[in-house]
Order: structure tokens, then sequence, then C-alpha cells
């Protein structure tokens, strides 16, 4: 099985961004879909290697929010990857 990948590092969801995910019905393939397809949609400046993306679905704007961040394994072996941490569906703003 392949594990989504956004700009070639692995993406993972926190559990509260997992939950968000399973309430609008959506997988990490669909969050990578919005990512490389969607639009800034930040209302905010957000931090360093933080995006904000997201597409329209009828009146609604679906988010997605990650996170570049460094993980390390138990072999001290680190890695960059994404981290989904919010996903959401929310009204249009002028």
């Amino acid at each position: 099985m392949d594990l989504p990948r956004w700009r070639g590092l692995l993406i993972v969801p926190t559990n509260q961004a997992r939950r968000e995910m399973e309430e609008l019905d959506i997988d990490l393939f669909d969050a990578v879909d919005i990512l490389e397809n969607g639009f800034d949609c930040a209302k905010s400046t957000r931090g360093a290697r933080v995006y904000e993306r997201g597409i329209r679905k009828g009146k609604k704007i679906l988010r997605v929010v990650v996170v570049q961040i460094e993980v390390q394994y138990h072999d001290r072996s680190v890695e960059k990857i994404w981290k989904v941490i919010h996903v959401g569906k929310g009204g249009v703003w002028r």
C-alpha cells in the first residue's frame, strides 16, 4: 500500500485531525488532493512551514492545515514529515 505524500514527504494526521476527517468523510489521499490542487485560504498569517489550503464545495470551503515537523525514531534516525493539524469546512469570506 502506498502511503500518502505531499511535496515528497509523508503526511500523517493528529488524532484530532483524524476525527475531523472522519466527520467530513475524507481520507489522507483526499487531503493530499486538496493540498495539491487547492488555493491558499489562510485567514491570518501562519507560522513558518505551516500551510492552509482549501477547495470550494458549493458555498463552503474544505480546508486542510499542515505543518512540517521532524520526527526521531528509536534508531535515532530523523525524518521530516507533514502533520495534518486541522481539517474543516467553513463559509466563504469576502
